[in-house]
């Protein structure tokens, strides 16, 4: 797994101002590169948002640090949680599609994140591990 354990704040501010699409490419390359995928949890489990039609969404970040600057607030009591890609491509996209959940893929303090039907998302990033010569768990 090739991971980034420090983010700088120019590579943070620069990455969190991007538009909402760029900010979910940015998010499936990284994904992608680093193998993991990022979420808020407490004791009650893992965070979900709604978003204006009323969905329930799981919010999701390709590194610790952009999930950690949400964990303010009415999330102050979160802990950004690691999630392998294998384990979020085998067990999180169907259980999600089940439970009738979208993701809200990396939302920022100033910008919603953007809504993705599992499927999808499950879909893009295996098309970017293809690219990357790294193939999921089957």
């Amino acid at each position: 797994m090739l991971f980034i354990t420090e983010m700088d704040d120019e590579q943070f501010n620069v990455v969190t101002g991007m538009t909402g699409p760029d900010r979910y490419a940015y998010f499936i390359g990284r994904a992608a590169e680093w193998m993991v995928v990022w979420t808020l949890s407490n004791e009650e489990g893992f965070v979900t948002l709604g978003d204006d039609k009323g969905n329930v969404c799981v919010p999701i970040w390709p590194h610790r640090d952009f999930a950690n600057a949400l964990a303010k607030g009415d999330w102050s009591d979160c802990e950004p949680e690691m999630v392998d890609i294998n384990t979020f491509l085998q067990k999180w996209a169907q259980g999600m599609a089940r439970a009738g959940y979208l993701y809200a893929v990396f939302p920022t303090v100033n910008n919603s994140g953007t809504v993705v039907e599992p499927d999808r998302l499950r879909d893009d990033l295996i098309k970017m591990l293809e690219g990357n010569k790294r193939e999921p768990l089957n």
